[in-house]
């Protein structure tokens, strides 16, 4: 399999360490990938109404691929965009998120654990543009150690960045990001949530209990100070590393680490 990595424009310049994450996953995992010369989808000029800039930016992608490659691409977002505007089909070009990637075509369960509870943010392209939500958390589960807490899937709600939207409508993008933040601080309270994990090797901290799809973790929730302090997290993390950069933004994020799920992968290959 010929294997190609995207790195989207956001993540080349502010999240840099995921994309080299991802790469030495790739690598570790055996797939040989090399590096896409491509630096941008063209959402956000199709979003803002630049129809040509946003086309040439396809026509390149389309150019720096040729037909049977691969291309792994880490965030859904950017994922959604190409699957809608390419004909993928007739250039015999797939293009594919890189949990699912992974979740497809990599091992069925990593050796080394990662003893660490993370909080997942599940964005709307995962959700409902590429459908690769249950990917990315097949792939986290793989992980041993790991547990992972997830807001209910029926609290699916929009972090307010929509690329664009976050600069034209900035209040009303500040308030759904504020909306959301308040949901997934409930959840890292231990109010509302799923929790979920692999069980890890005996004698790991986190490991040594195993929460199931729907259950609440070991212990119940973490009462804390006044109003409920939210337990201790290694951080944040989402395939949509867009989504985080808009929640990590707001006054009141309280500083989790934010991370794309190549970094945690990366630990579990150590």
């Amino acid at each position: 399999m010929k294997v190609a990595l995207f790195v989207p424009c956001f993540v080349d310049q502010l999240f840099p360490e995921a994309g080299l994450a991802a790469l030495e996953v790739l690598r570790v995992l055996g797939f040989a990938p090399r590096i896409s010369g491509c630096h941008c989808c063209g959402q956000a000029l199709s979003n803002a109404g630049d129809g040509p800039g946003a086309a040439a930016l396809l026509r390149a992608f389309e150019a720096g691929h040729p037909s049977s490659e691969t291309v792994v691409v880490l965030s859904a977002s950017c994922t959604e965009h190409l699957a809608h505007e390419l004909d993928l089909e007739a250039k015999s070009l797939r293009v594919l998120e890189f949990c699912e990637f992974l979740a497809r075509f990599g091992p069925e369960r990593y050796e080394v654990g990662v003893p660490k509870t993370l909080l997942l943010h599940q964005s709307c392209s995962a959700l409902r543009g590429t459908g690769t939500a249950a990917a990315t958390r097949d792939l986290l589960g793989r992980i041993p150690g790991l547990v992972v807490l997830e807001p209910p899937a029926a609290e699916g709600e929009c972090c307010g960045f929509g690329g664009s939207f976050a600069t034209t409508f900035p209040e009303l993008s500040g308030a759904m990001g504020r909306d959301r933040l308040t949901l997934l601080l409930a959840t890292a309270k231990g109010d509302t949530h799923s929790s979920w994990g692999s069980p890890g090797p005996p004698g790991t901290a986190k490991g040594d209990s195993h929460s199931s799809p729907g259950s609440p973790p070991a212990g119940g929730p973490d009462p804390g100070g006044a109003g409920g302090a939210a337990r201790d997290l290694d951080g944040l993390v989402s395939a949509d590393l867009s989504c985080l950069m808009h929640l990590g933004s707001l006054r009141t994020y309280p500083g989790w680490p934010l991370l794309h799920p190549a970094q945690i992968l990366r630990e579990a290959l150590r």
